[in-house]
């Protein structure tokens, strides 16, 4: 084997161990309460981790439109409380269309993506970090209430909200 070669398989090695480990690092992990929730209607998230780590709000969905590629669009109008202050109380949207415009949108990066074009239009299956929720002390309390509604055209097959690391 060249020497060409032996540099060329090493770049590629390095490049697949650090897609890996950043993939890796954004996983949820230390799952602390998971709800299935019905779009449009309200919920309550409740969870106190022993740990004193900072821990996100997620969620799963599996949703359906029509129209464009990015056409889709999720609202989440949330508060998150955690040891009893507020540390989020606005909507956040997801996706091009989302309901009367909340202004900030969740990080487009999504974790166990699964999309398809079909006949009747698009479908996505993904998990997505909605917020982190910050610092926090030991057994503090993180309540996450909210609704998550879907815009015009968007029809929503699954959904769960989870906290996690």
């Amino acid at each position: 084997m060249s020497a060409e070669a032996v540099v060329t398989i090493g770049i590629l090695a390095l490049v697949g161990i650090l897609v890996g480990g950043y993939v890796w690092r954004r996983m949820p992990k230390g799952k602390q309460a998971e709800l299935v929730v019905e779009a449009g209607e309200p919920f309550a998230l409740r969870a106190a981790p022993a740990d004193g780590r900072i821990y996100k709000l997620w969620a799963r969905y599996d949703i359906a439109w029509t129209g464009t590629r990015h056409g889709y669009g999720l609202s989440f109008d949330l508060q998150a409380e955690v040891g009893g202050k507020v540390v989020l109380d606005r909507p956040l949207g997801l996706g091009a269309r989302t309901l009367d415009d909340p202004g900030d949108y969740i990080d487009p990066l999504r974790m166990f993506v699964s999309s398809h074009r079909g006949p009747d239009g698009y479908s996505e299956k993904a998990t997505v970090v909605v917020c982190d929720l910050g610092l926090r002390g030991a057994a503090s309390e993180i309540v996450v209430r909210g609704a998550i509604k879907p815009s015009k055209g968007t029809t929503v097959k699954g959904l769960s909200v989870f906290l996690a690391r």
